[in-house]
């Protein structure tokens, strides 16, 4: 064998060893085993499945209580499900209903949503209440609603919500647009627990006599539209008001309504004067996102050291970029409102985000979208805000145990369960992720 071989074998074998230490280097270095790559971090959340209703193959999962009593619906029926592994309740309808849905539970178990009402096919707001050991309907609005549904009930039993009067009925003509309201309930049979929230001494009109309506603007040529979604314990109502002020079409924006129990009539509406366009604004009412500010929700109010009151509103605008935001709230001892507010920050991939709730540990829930495909259900990503950790992406923290996608996050408790509907292998299903 010529030198000049040699040499290129030598190379050769040279740099054949020289690739063989280096390779071994990411086991030996310094003639010590290194450890093994971490593994992947444990689930912190158990993932489990909401039983559908027997004959049915869907169920979602809408709100969950601090007990874990979780609602929502499957097959086109309200269901309860009194833990999350329990087999679904049907909620019971009376007679002249068909369809059903429930969105939000209390602690005390009041469940509150909608019925189909059979007479027009449109929806009622509605109420199940605990008795007896099974459930009892309430229609909340009679035949005076067209059409409609309640969104939240606190603690105290308070529930809002919104629909459409039935023109037959006794409201104002500048109410048929839309009514959004607030139930305060009563406690008929005096044994100290509130349990009737439809009450009509006026058999005429249909008109339930503990509602208050809610407003937050009101003129006499524009039609005002106010949505709530969602009443913390003290009464205070978040939501979205828009309308079609003199033909231009508007949204108003995210709202807080702080109530004043001193007033006889309507706690949640004092309307100020006409400005110059005739629109009157209610007094009682901030808002918070001006201008495509979209649905809101809250947590319980706490009180300050100086006397005032704090609360925590989350919700999307526009005006923030289709984002998340906090907002901070400070009520004075007069009533002066004034709030910070502040983007919650997107996952890497889903800027568009929304929130849909918060609890009193201020741990948010919602999804998010990528910005350039904005609706699509099979983009959904369901994220965590903790004031702690920043967003995580709420798939990443489950074991996932048969879903393929988690959907959109809706509700929270107390505890940190949090509740959604996703996919599995089966089609849709509402899910419980109880942290570890």
């Amino acid at each position: 064998m010529s030198s000049k071989r040699k040499t290129k074998v030598g190379v050769l074998m040279a740099a054949t060893v020289l690739l063989t230490v280096l390779a071994g280097s990411a086991v030996l270095a310094g003639g010590k085993p290194q450890p093994p790559p971490p593994p992947p971090p444990a689930p912190e959340y158990a993932l489990t499945a909401l039983k559908p209703l027997p004959g049915c193959t869907d169920s979602a999962g809408e709100d969950v209580n601090d007990s874990g009593q979780v609602v929502g619906s499957s097959g086109g029926r309200a269901v309860l499900w009194p833990s999350a592994t329990a087999a679904p309740i049907e909620l019971p309808l009376d007679e002249g209903y068909a369809g059903s849905w429930a969105g939000a539970i209390n602690n005390v178990g009041c469940i509150v949503g909608r019925a189909g009402w059979v007479v027009s096919g449109r929806n009622h707001p509605v109420i199940w209440v605990p008795v007896d050991g099974g459930y009892q309907m309430q229609d909340l609005t009679g035949y005076s609603a067209d059409d409609g549904s309640a969104t939240d009930i606190n603690e105290g039993g308070y529930v809002t919500g919104l629909f459409l009067p039935n023109p037959d009925a006794g409201w104002p003509a500048d109410r048929l647009g839309g009514v959004a309201f607030v139930i305060v309930p009563e406690d008929a049979d005096g044994d100290g627990v509130v349990d009737t929230w439809f009450r009509d001494t006026d058999p005429g009109d249909g008109i339930n006599d503990l509602m208050h309506p809610l407003d937050v603007f009101r003129d006499q040529v524009s039609f005002w539209w106010v949505w709530p979604t969602a009443i913390n314990d003290s009464g205070w109502v978040v939501g979205m008001a828009e309308g079609d002020f003199f033909g231009n079409y508007l949204v108003a924006g995210t709202f807080l309504i702080v109530p004043d129990y001193g007033d006889p009539g309507n706690p949640w509406v004092n309307m100020g004067a006409p400005d110059a366009n005739g629109c009157s604004t209610n007094d009682r009412a901030t808002i918070l996102a001006g201008n495509k500010g979209w649905d809101a929700f809250l947590n319980n109010d706490r009180q300050t050291d100086n006397g005032s009151r704090m609360v925590q509103v989350v919700g999307n605008t526009a005006a923030l970029g289709d984002r998340a935001a906090l907002f901070d709230v400070e009520v004075a001892g007069d009533g002066t409102v004034s709030f910070t507010s502040s983007v919650l920050p997107a996952a890497t991939t889903r800027n568009w985000t929304f929130p849909l709730d918060i609890n009193d540990s201020g741990l948010v829930v919602g999804h998010g979208y990528p910005t350039d495909v904005k609706r699509p259900k099979d983009t959904v990503e369901p994220l965590l805000w903790q004031p702690d950790k920043g967003t995580r992406a709420l798939e990443s923290l489950c074991d996932m145990a048969g879903f393929s996608d988690l959907g959109a996050a809706t509700s929270i408790n107390g505890v940190g369960q949090i509740v959604g509907t996703g996919t599995t292998g089966g089609g849709q299903r509402g899910y419980v992720a109880t942290p570890k």
